[in-house]
């Protein structure tokens, strides 16, 4: 039996250490990455 679940979260996101973030977004998170979960879309706030 194959399960699927993923969550949307919206919100606010500091970037404390720009180069592990910029690596974390690039490898993904969790173990479900090969289904296409764990990617990270993010974009400019507002005021950026």
């Amino acid at each position: 039996m194959i399960q699927f679940s993923s969550v949307d979260y919206t919100g606010v996101l500091v970037i404390n250490e720009p180069a592990l973030f910029l690596q974390r977004l690039a490898q993904g998170y969790g173990k479900s990455r090969a289904f296409g979960c764990g990617m990270m879309m993010i974009k400019p706030g507002d005021d950026a």
